[in-house]
């Protein structure tokens, strides 16, 4: 996977900045390019640079430069931490403001520090190795700014200084890009012509071969997708820092026109996760603030609405099984010899084959280091013992052994029918072995109580019927095996696994899971003295 890009749009408050990078960052997503808008310093991705931007935006604290100096620089090194990991994986970010805003503000604008070098080495301290691929310094006049500002009502620290301040920090700005030969966009124009001025640097950085003004996007739509727009809604929901949202597969394959509606669709469905994130976690801070603070409610959102994620947005793992999956092409005249139809059975998990059909075979290999005898002798004399005896004997070596090597004989067929997100969950190395049906959403979904108490159903179901939609259309077009990334880890399928006896011991310790009771049922039926073992192995004994 090839690495992204860290492209900035840089200038004073008012300037545009913000607006200009979520249209960036749809006009990448609309050409299939993973791209992804943030901030810096980030306060909805990063906890601790949450508290630094509050400490900084708050009228009510006061501080000299040096003070916002050090806090800003602290807040930029915990926010170029996640700028890296996105960037990492081949996403290209889009940040609004870098390190040229301590220069401008607190050096030209607030016109205290003396010390250009010192600052300088704060800032490359800060900084390390994440410099941007290209920043974009955007330039407009004070009184438009001041205006801009006065329109937002906004409050923050930088949008009360006046104008003589404001001329300073324009000026710094102008003179870092010269100094440093950063190209300038002037941003005075309506937002769709300085648009077109920014995403000229961005084609030269990224070698994109069209225009942006190729397919021409509604100004409208764009700024309809800004974090202006949404700005209620981003208080509710923080980033992801495990998972890039905007980060997605994009299969090959696809035309280009099919692949900017995949693509839109995906937005679409990870975006109305994101809001319902941030609407059960407001659920559950509120239902019972003594368990729940922020973050916990955040967390806890995000796993329960795992399921809603596209298999387009899972680690390559997964993908990996769908692109690796051993499929015939069937003609009609074996297809016929079939049933018709889908299959009745809807358990969770079902055992088709067991090896050795009697766990007591397996005492002959137990026994076999103690004894000097061939193995077919040791077979012949302890198929001749009374069950009491092979019994004591079998147990003792569990005991003794409870993954000894003599174990490794017994091995077991499961055919599931659950969420991707118990395959998704399942250790790597069993995972390998599965073999995954043609992803669909025909088995259906389940939905979380939580989501349930929290009112929050026909959201939760809306975004299947997004993911049921896609999936629809890809197919109606011809492109089955690309439609599977529509399907969401919530979609119950069908698949299977092999394993042996040691492999269910790792697998029973997820007591969470739906199919951990039917598992062990189904093993005590066929092998009870194991299951037993097993059981008290998971539960520590």
């Amino acid at each position: 996977m090839s690495r992204g890009k860290y492209i900035v749009l840089e200038g004073p408050q008012g300037v545009g900045k913000t607006t200009l990078a979520s249209m960036v960052v749809h006009e990448l997503e609309r050409l299939g390019i993973p791209a992804r808008q943030m901030h810096e310093p980030d306060g909805q991705a990063d906890p601790t640079t949450r508290e630094i931007r509050r400490l900084t935006q708050d009228p009510s604290y006061p501080m000299n430069s040096r003070t916002e100096v050090l806090l800003y620089n602290a807040a930029r090194s915990q926010s170029l931490e996640l700028v890296r990991a996105v960037r990492d994986e081949g996403v290209v970010c889009v940040v609004d403001r870098s390190y040229l805003s301590t220069l401008a503000i607190q050096f030209y604008g607030r016109n205290d520090i003396i010390d250009y070098q010192r600052l300088n080495d704060i800032i490359a301290f800060a900084v390390g190795d994440m410099w941007p691929d290209l920043a974009v310094v955007l330039d407009a006049p004070v009184q438009m700014l001041h205006e801009r500002a006065r329109q937002r009502g906004e409050t923050e620290r930088f949008d009360s200084l006046d104008a003589a301040m404001l001329e300073r920090i324009r000026a710094g700005y102008l003179w870092e890009a010269r100094q440093r030969n950063l190209p300038i966009v002037y941003a005075t124009g309506r937002v769709d012509e300085v648009f077109r001025d920014v995403w000229q640097h961005i084609e030269t950085t990224l070698d994109i071969n069209t225009t942006a003004t190729s397919e021409p996007v509604a100004v409208a739509d764009l700024l309809a997708k800004s974090p202006a727009a949404k700005a209620l809604q981003s208080k509710q929901a923080s980033i992801e820092k495990t998972r890039v949202t905007t980060s997605y597969f994009i299969p090959q394959t696809l035309p280009d026109d099919i692949q900017c509606d995949y693509c839109d669709e995906i937005e679409r469905i990870v975006g109305a996760r994101r809001k319902l994130v941030g609407q059960l976690a407001h659920h559950l801070r509120t239902d019972d603030p003594a368990q729940h603070n922020d973050a916990d409610a955040q967390k806890k959102a995000l796993a329960i609405l795992k399921p809603l994620l596209p298999v387009a947005c899972t680690g390559e793992s997964l993908r990996a099984l769908i692109d690796t999956a051993e499929r015939l092409e069937l003609s009609s005249d074996v297809t016929g010899r079939l049933p018709a139809g889908f299959a009745s059975s809807t358990e969770t998990v079902q055992l088709t084959g067991c090896t050795p059909r009697n766990e007591l075979d397996l005492l002959p290999a137990m026994l076999y280091e103690s004894l000097d005898l061939p193995i077919n002798e040791v077979k012949s004399t302890v198929a001749q013992w009374p069950y009491e005896v092979k019994s004591t004997l079998f147990q003792e070596y569990l005991r003794r052994y409870p993954t000894g090597k003599a174990l490794a004989a017994a091995q077991y067929e499961w055919d599931f029918l659950t969420e991707l997100t118990t395959l998704q969950d399942m250790p790597e190395a069993l995972r390998a072995t599965a073999r995954l049906q043609l992803l669909t959403p025909r088995y259906g979904y389940t939905i979380p109580q939580e989501v349930e108490d929290a009112g929050l159903t026909d959201e939760y179901d809306d975004i299947f019927d997004q993911s049921l939609q896609l999936q629809s259309t890809l197919q109606a077009r011809g492109y089955t095996a690309e439609s599977q990334y529509a399907t969401l880890l919530g979609h119950k399928q069908r698949w299977s696994l092999s394993s042996g006896y040691r492999d269910l011991t790792v697998i029973a310790t997820n007591q969470s899971a739906p199919y951990t009771t039917k598992l062990a049922a189904l093993l005590s039926e066929k092998h009870p003295l194991l299951e037993q073992s097993g059981r008290k192995q998971s539960n520590g004994s």
